[in-house]
């Protein structure tokens, strides 16, 4: 288990203040307040419907709050356009994974350089050191490659940007538990490499064991907050998303 990153008085890297955002008449996210700092893994737990997704589509630039603010080193980012975060060194790996199955595995990491000029080749080396497996598969269309296989793909294609922040939305989703566990321990290997991450996550046993501070979201609201350590010993975090149970270290 990391130690929590310090907060300190150091300018989060991501703040959110007060946001707000729905859908129509619907209120997904209410009101919530959220810090993230460099160098931080920061895990969202919470069931369906408790406004993770939305929450983190709002950072990206998918969404537009109806009210609160959102910083990105102290600079106001609340409606830009997704383009212009990712300009800024944000990425996001959204739920489903959204590759281009028609495109090779290599085609689908170039896409993600796409604002960014000159040689892609160190990159691409970078990549494939983090995921052998889609070297040996480089010049397959991507679908054609394995669910996980893909979620190694939309990782990499992510990473491509050279991103401070990574944005994660349920990278676990639909897996067998053995790429799950790949999976996890690539997040930690990108997070040691100077990436800070923010982690939507079900699988809330693997997001507390990798995440430094976590946020428990429920009805749009956040229910409880601190440690990922603490968070994983909290009874009410344990009946309701650890199967009723202290889990192993």
């Amino acid at each position: 288990m990391p130690e929590p990153a310090p907060e300190g008085s150091a300018l989060p890297l991501l703040a959110l203040t007060g946001l707000e955002v729905g859908y129509g008449q619907v209120a997904a996210v209410r009101g919530i307040d959220l810090t993230v700092h460099e160098g931080e893994i920061v895990a969202l737990i919470g069931g369906n419907g408790a406004g993770k997704t939305t929450t983190l589509s709002a950072i990206a630039g998918l969404l537009k709050p109806r009210a609160g603010s959102i910083a990105l080193r102290g600079e106001a980012i609340a409606g830009e356009p997704p383009e212009r975060l990712v300009g800024r060194g944000m990425s996001l790996v959204q739920e489903g994974r959204q590759v281009v199955p028609q495109l090779t595995v290599q085609e689908n990491l170039c896409i993600g350089a796409y604002l960014r000029r000159g040689d892609t080749d160190v990159d691409l080396e970078r990549i494939y050191g983090i995921f052998p497996r889609l070297k040996e598969r480089h010049g397959q269309p991507a679908g054609s490659l394995s669910g996980g296989e893909q979620q190694m793909l939309a990782i990499g294609r992510a990473l491509m940007a050279r991103p401070s922040l990574l944005l994660l939305d349920e990278p676990s989703m639909g897996l067998a538990p053995l790429v799950i566990e790949r999976i996890f321990e690539v997040i930690r290997q990108i997070n040691e490499e100077d990436v800070t991450i923010v982690l939507v996550e079900q699988q809330a046993v693997q997001a507390l064991r990798i995440a430094h501070r976590a946020y428990v979201l429920e009805n749009g609201s956040i229910r409880l907050s601190g440690p990922a350590a603490e968070i994983r010993e909290n009874p009410a975090v344990i009946d309701a998303y650890l199967g009723g149970r202290r889990q192993g270290r």
